[in-house]
């Protein structure tokens, strides 16, 4: 199942050719895996506490884990 990540936003984040998004700081990990695998520089940039709102990733959960 696909869900959003109910972590909040702490980076934002330019993917090339997209527009500037918000991710936590789990999430931005596996992101910049990807980006390394890829070759493509990922632009990371700290948001303050006090602007900080939902990560805009999707996250894959395992039914197992919905109780």
């Amino acid at each position: 199942m696909i869900q959003q990540c109910p972590n909040p936003g702490a980076f934002r984040y330019t993917w090339p050719g997209n527009d500037e998004q918000l991710i936590c700081e789990i999430c931005v990990l596996s992101l910049q895996q990807v980006a390394a695998a890829l070759g493509l520089y990922l632009q990371i940039i700290p948001v303050p506490e006090s602007e900080q709102w939902q990560c805009q990733q999707h996250i894959k959960v395992n039914d197992a884990d919905q109780t």
